[in-house]
């Protein structure tokens, strides 16, 4: 329905189609999350639980079960209800709150105390493993909207479409077909700004030796420059190439990254890269812990998170559904901290996302800046918890993005450095 050919009627099409399906898979979350609710409360029988266990355990088979659960059931029913809030209130039954009319006419009332107990231990086991799966259970419900919020983000480019440039289409399509791509189509745009871009689709994209070249000849041609494209896959045979012309600015990125003493590798990783539609992304992401296990976390998190916003996802869309990646991982706890800032090539205008990560620091030409925001890590919530700023940056700004092994050092410290 959306491929590069569409007219602006298919795209209305398109739009409306995307917005039910949002829209559908947003009601599945919300029929999961009810119907969990309502089974829970239904099949709730911790009330007397403890009780029918020891009943079950010791009093089916004693001599005296005639005489204390059918000839006296009420009164028994009340000393076991006793013996149960004793339990509850203190962990385990001692022999000394076991209620009298236990001690006088049960056989065995030390046994009897130790089966309380024993099974308000058991009890409290099947309680922690059904919040685990309740918990699963919610964070898949979480996926679902996680799904919608990225159908949503992408009706945004359908729903208000750049102007069509097909002046350069007609110039650049016989141009990349002469260069040995198998052209499934090529759209070419001018935005708001007056910026143009285009968009390469291609089963075949020959190996480019020289991207200098490339991006000279396609200036020759169209008397545009353009930076050199992000490349991505739309299909299982098709590869997009993304061109975009430059920006007001530019930028200058360097990374450095360090291992703990005795660590063989680095808690934290980063990626730094353009989106093909005039922005530049610095992800930072620190694995809880250290080490191996620390690594694997903020590296599937720097991946997940780049190849979302490669493929033109909004930060706030991407870190939702990063975040239910995580809490789906493993049944082991998984947390990273994540510190993103997209900038616009064109405006100088900075965004940062934080999740639990640790401040920012902006070297302005008079002054310098703190960006701190306090938030929790990806993967310990259901629900994503990130703290957004906005700064203008101008030529020549320095902007450090940190982890917490950096931070040991005060920001008071990094703006005298």
């Amino acid at each position: 329905t959306v491929t590069p050919e569409n007219s602006t009627a298919e795209n209305n099409a398109a739009v409306f189609a995307l917005k039910r399906s949002a829209k559908a898979v947003r009601d599945i979350a919300s029929s999961v999350e009810a119907v969990t609710a309502f089974l829970g409360k239904s099949t709730d029988k911790t009330k007397e639980k403890l009780s029918l266990t020891v009943k079950e355990e010791l009093c089916s088979t004693c001599p005296k079960y005639e005489f204390c659960w059918i000839n006296n059931e009420a009164l028994t029913k009340k000393a076991f209800a006793e013996a149960e809030n004793k339990v509850r209130e203190n962990e385990r039954l001692l022999y000394d709150d076991i209620p009298e009319r236990i001690t006088l006419l049960c056989k065995s009332p030390a046994r009897l105390g130790e089966a309380f107990s024993r099974a308000y231990s058991m009890h409290i086991a099947e309680l922690l493993a059904l919040n685990e799966i309740n918990d699963a259970k919610k964070t898949a419900a979480k996926s679902f909207l996680c799904a919608g919020d990225l159908i949503e983000d992408a009706i945004k480019t359908l729903d208000s479409p750049d102007k069509r440039d097909t002046e350069t289409e007609e110039l650049l399509s016989p141009f990349f077909e002469k260069k040995g791509f198998s052209l499934h189509g090529l759209h070419a745009a001018v935005n708001s700004c007056g910026k143009k871009a285009f968009q390469l689709y291609a089963g075949n994209v020959p190996l480019i030796s020289d991207m200098n070249t490339l991006l000279e000849e396609i200036y020759e041609l169209t008397g545009t420059l353009y930076l050199p494209p992000v490349v991505d896959e739309y299909s299982k045979e098709g590869t997009v190439l993304s061109f975009t012309e430059e920006g007001e600015y530019s930028v200058e990125y360097h990374t450095a990254s360090h291992t703990g003493a005795g660590e063989k590798y680095s808690g934290d990783t980063a990626k730094c890269f353009y989106d093909g539609t005039g922005y530049f992304y610095a992800v930072l992401s620190d694995g809880m812990g250290s080490g191996g296990r620390a690594a694997v976390d903020s590296v599937m998190t720097c991946i997940l998170l780049s190849r979302l916003m490669r493929a033109g996802f909004s930060p706030e869309a991407a870190l939702g559904t990063v975040n239910c990646a995580l809490l789906l991982k493993s049944g082991e706890e998984t947390l990273s901290t994540l510190d993103i800032m997209r900038f616009d090539i064109n405006s100088g205008k900075a965004e940062f996302f934080k999740a639990g990560a640790a401040f920012s620091v902006i070297k302005k030409r008079d002054k310098t800046l703190i960006v701190e925001k306090s938030s929790m890590p990806l993967g310990i919530l259901t629900d994503t918890l990130f703290e957004k700023s906005e700064i203008e940056l101008s030529a020549g700004d320095t902007v450090m993005i940190i982890s917490d092994g950096a931070a040991v050092i005060p920001p008071t410290m990094y703006k005298e450095i």
